[in-house]
């Protein structure tokens, strides 16, 4: 290239120095002995070398001294505009100019480049007298404003003699207090204080108001901001606030010759190019850079300035958040493009835009998406504001922007309710969390269509959101929700997804499993070996129902019988004693009748599981009883009912004891009609009436159900008071529904009876003194002893008023302390439909009803409390008091279950821990089974709810509910009292 550039053919030299201005454009290297062959033709190739030493300047590419001085020995022969230029960026560069070069700029002082060289050559060189001369003889002037710069700079390095007769030429604002000038510090801060007195066309009094070390910085701002009149006081605040940003970036002090300089070119800015106020902030903001560059950018006329300092600033930042790491410089200048090019990021947002950067690849992705969803600069600085611009990284920013584009969406679609939108926009934040895709979510709205009535398809699409969200669903269903959005009406949506969630989460079909699975699975699963063949048992049984009977001829297969060939084979079966064994071969025919009379009953066909239930079970210990394990939902009240007619046609009296007498009442109204095909009867042991005393009725019956409470009562009246209660009705067999309830949870409930005492009637006033002196105490639970002391004394005073007859003296003083606390229970602990309820009897009175509030839930109709409970609230609530009782007998449900012996069966949806169901073979000698499931559990836990306030708390229940309803869902809803029942059902 040297060669070419000495080469004779002028026109291979003008190719040559070409190349090399579009190597200096694209940033390629260039060697200081290249650019100095290129000075050298200054003379002969004056354009196009000016302007490829212009680039080289401005670019501030290292060149050689003689580069400079090559410059200046062309411009003493030859000025022209770019020459000036040259000279000028020259003493930009603080270089010594030679005195003839100073005199050629004095004298063309007219020309802009001209007159700015001198004033920069003015700061670091002694300009020649005549020069200075010339520029006093100026001062006198109307625009003295560049003169008196140059001569500030010059009388501050002692170059200007008598210099006070020249200021006093000044004409300066009547309205300045020289005094006041005269006290700044230094004579810099004075002569630059009358340089912003020279070059601001405005002033306003006020500023001459305060210390005169800011008299140049609020006079320059007054001039500035005075040409924009219709600015409001946001404007205004928003330009000292950046004002003020760069001020402590550049740790400027309160009078500041380098801060009055920016403003001073600013204004220079304002009057040639007219820019805003908005452009203004801006610059601000880019001159916040780490070097003065930027500010020799601002001082430039180069067309394109503004751009230059937005890229200076733009690559000053990059280059600051991509220090740990060398990239190539073409890369950094690829990125510095785009992002200046980008104009949704205006100055204020590049800084913390960059700041989340870490790698290149991170600016490419966010101006790809700024770009593709056309983000603007209003939702950045929104963006912006919502987050912390310290702590937001990479991964935050991308998301943040993704739900700008969510949020914009869903406004496309909806127009609000607001708080619906805000609903909707929280549930698309949280399918992005479990990690949906981005771009499947848009796509997914834009398949929507919306309706006429856009709220409350807005409402349906949230409804459906919600069901993906509980459900967690992954973004595979995505093209299956479009087609629902797109196609189907909005009132469809919920359920549909709902479908559509169940159906990808379990699949579309529910098969059971093959019996021999199952039968594999219950040998795993109880470390047990079978010695009967279950699955040859259950083929015969299949045979069986495809054929006649073997006992009884009806002339048809058991599969087509009806219900009165059931009654006739069930008559001959019993009359001729085929039924009493199941070691018999005839015990698949009497699992295939029975198959055929369930069918008959409930229009559904017995599963393969549940007859294997029934062969699991009778294949018991011929020493013990067996419990099963079944899981809830897998008919154990059919199980149960099989059960109880195989062994009732043994001529089994069977008991079924279930968890409340509500449900005793329900499976004997269900199952009666069964029972009656097999010529059996069944009833529930509850007193439907008051009972005094011979048989009831039920226990004629060959099947009784009835709660464990209820056959202890009728034990206890049957034995211990002799009332003939369950006549001579043996404890053949027991079967027991939620045995774990039953015989463990309840182990220790006693069933107790209670007989009145004679003059337990006048120990009625003493309880309602005890209950007037708990109920006026305050703090009762803290003041039990208190309560107590009041009590005795009351009792053993000489002139007490309460009388009782002496015998009971010794029970009255055994039974204060726990009437004492009885009192107080009833006071503090003890609420209306949580512990108990108020309702008619059959005789229409008035009672207190327990319920068994810690298990159950059940009303306890015929449960009185002890020890004074019952009557102390009987008091609270003003009912009549009934006399005290003493308890005579009683009886635990481990004494009720071992009177079967070795007949105890039970079913439940859990037999608990190893350990539990190791006590419950200890104490009852029974084994336990586990049953699993015959199909693929179909059930997900959806999120637990948690509510601030009692009204939040049943709204959401009360809403969950209706939504599941809409989905043809049946809905349970379990209370902690019967209170919050009557309260949710009141709502529903």
């Amino acid at each position: 290239m040297a060669t070419i550039l000495w080469s004779s053919n002028q026109v291979n030299v003008s190719l040559a120095l070409k190349i090399l201005q579009g190597m200096i454009v694209f940033d390629q290297q260039i060697s200081s002995d290249l650019l100095l062959a290129v000075a050298w033709l200054l003379s002969i190739h004056k354009d196009l070398v000016s302007d490829i030493l212009i680039e080289v300047l401005k670019r501030d590419i290292k060149v050689n001294y003689d580069v400079y001085e090559a410059i200046e020995n062309v411009f003493l022969v030859y000025q022209s505009n770019q020459m000036f230029k040259l000279i000028y960026m020259l003493a930009q560069k603080k270089i010594i100019l030679q005195w003839e070069t100073l005199k050629i700029l004095s004298d063309n002082s007219m020309i802009s480049d001209s007159i700015v060289a001198l004033e920069y050559a003015a700061r670091n060189q002694l300009l020649p007298t005549e020069v200075l001369s010339c520029l006093i003889n100026q001062l006198s002037q109307e625009s003295i404003e560049r003169t008196f710069s140059i001569l500030r700079y010059q009388i501050l390095q002692g170059n200007v003699e008598h210099f006070m007769d020249y200021l006093k030429k000044l004409r300066v604002p009547t309205m300045i207090n020289y005094e006041n000038l005269s006290q700044l510090e230094t004579f810099d801060q004075y002569m630059g204080t009358m340089h912003t007195l020279l070059f601001i066309k405005y002033f306003d009094s006020t500023v001459f108001e305060m210390p005169a070390e800011q008299w140049s910085r609020e006079c320059l701002c007054v001039d500035l901001l005075t040409e924009y009149s219709n600015n409001t006081p946001e404007q205004v605040a928003t330009f000292y606030h950046y004002l003020t940003q760069l001020e402590q970036y550049k740790q400027y002090d309160l009078y500041d010759d380098d801060r009055d300089l920016i403003l001073q070119e600013l204004i220079r800015k304002q009057r040639t190019y007219l820019i805003n106020l908005s452009e203004i902030n801006q610059i601000l903001i880019y001159l916040q850079t780490l070097t003065d560059h930027s500010f020799k950018i601002l001082q430039s006329d180069d067309v394109n300035w503004f751009d230059s300092l937005r890229r200076f600033f733009i690559n000053d930042k990059l280059e600051e958040c991509l220090c740990n790491v060398m990239y190539p410089q073409s890369l950094i200048n690829h990125l510095v493009d785009r992002i200046t090019k980008q104009e949704a990021l205006s100055a204020d947002l590049i800084e913390p835009f960059l700041k989340n950067i870490r790698h290149p690849q991170h600016v490419i992705t966010h101006l790809d998406m700024i770009t593709k969803y056309h983000i603007t600069n209003i939702e950045l600085i929104q963006l912006f504001a919502n987050v912390s611009k310290d702590t937001i990284d990479f991964t935050s920013f991308v998301h943040q922007m993704e739900l700008i584009v969510l949020n914009r969406a869903l406004i496309r679609l909806w127009h609000g309710p607001q708080e619906q939108l805000i609903l909707a926009h929280v549930y698309l934040c949280r399918l992005l969390e479990l990690g949906w895709m981005f771009e499947k979510l848009i796509e997914l709205l834009n398949h929507i269509r919306t309706e006429i009535d856009s709220c409350d398809s807005l409402l349906r699409f949230i409804d459906s959101l919600k069901i993906i969200y509980d459900y967690r669903m992954k973004d595979n269903i995505v093209h299956r929700l479009n087609n629902i959005y797109s196609s189907e009406d909005a009132h469809l949506w919920p359920l549909l997804v709902h479908i559509c969630v169940v159906e990808n989460y379990f699949g579309s079909t529910n098969s059971e499993q093959t019996i021999s699975t199952i039968l594999e699975e219950i040998k795993y699963l109880n470390k047990i070996q079978f010695s009967i063949p279950f699955i040859e048992i259950l083929q015969r049984i299949n045979q069986a129902f495809e054929s006649d009977s073997s006992i009884c001829k009806q002339q048809d297969s058991i599969k087509n019988w009806s219900i009165s060939n059931i009654k006739t084979w069930a008559s001959y079966s019993v009359s001729h004693g085929q039924t009493d064994s199941m070691e018999r071969e005839y015990l698949p025919e009497i699992l295939a009748v029975i198959r055929r009379a369930i069918y008959l009953h409930v229009n559904f066909e017995v599963r393969q599981i549940q007859l294997l239930a029934i062969l699991i079970i009778l294949n018991r210990n011929s020493d013990g009883g067996r419990l099963l394990q079944i899981l809830t939902g897998e008919s154990k009240s059919t199980i149960v009912s099989i059960l109880t007619v195989i062994k009732s046609l043994q001529g089994k009296h069977v008991d079924i004891i279930t968890s409340s007498m509500t449900l005793a009442k329900r499976d004997v109204n269900e199952w009666k009609p069964f029972y009656q095909m097999f010529k059996l009867t069944a009833a529930h042991n509850n007193d439907e009436t008051n009972y005094v005393e011979g048989l009831k009725s039920c226990y004629k019956e060959n099947i009784v159900y009835g709660t464990a409470g209820q056959f202890q009562f009728d034990i206890l009246r049957d034995e211990f008071s002799l009332l003939k209660t369950r006549g001579d009705r043996p404890y053949d067999l027991v079967i027991i529904d939620e045995v774990d309830s039953m015989l463990i949870d309840e182990n220790n409930t006693i069933a107790r009876l209670a007989d009145n005492s004679p003059g337990m009637e006048w120990l009625n006033p003493l309880l309602y003194g005890i209950w007037q002196t708990a109920n006026n105490t305050p703090d009762p639970l803290s003041n039990r002893d208190l309560i107590l002391k009041i009590t005795r004394k009351l009792i053993n005073s000489s002139d007490a008023q309460l009388k009782y007859p002496v015998h009971l003296n010794r029970f009255v003083s055994d039974s204060l302390p726990i009437w004492v606390d009885h009192a107080i229970q009833a006071k503090v602990e003890y609420r209306l439909d949580y512990q108990y309820i108020i309702k008619k009897d059959e005789m229409g009175t008035l009672r207190i009803m327990p319920i068994d509030y810690s298990n159950t839930g059940i009303i306890q109709c015929h449960t009185t409390w002890s020890d004074g409970l019952h009557q102390f609230l009987q008091i609270k609530h003003g009912l009549k008091m009934t006399p005290l009782t003493v308890t005579t007998n009683y009886l635990s449900n481990y004494d009720l279950f071992i009177r079967y012996k070795s007949e105890i069966y039970g079913f439940s949806g859990t037999l608990g821990s190893i350990d539990a169901q190791n006590l419950l073979t200890k104490i009852y000698q029974v084994d336990t089974i586990i049953i699993p499931s015959c199909k693929p559990k179909r059930h997900y836990q959806l999120e637990t709810i948690l509510t601030s306030t009692d009204d939040a708390w049943l709204n959401t229940i009360v809403q969950n509910t209706i939504d599941h309803v809409n989905k043809h869902r049946a809905v349970l809803v379990i209370c902690e009292t019967r209170l919050d029942a009557k309260a949710i059902f009141k709502e529903l």
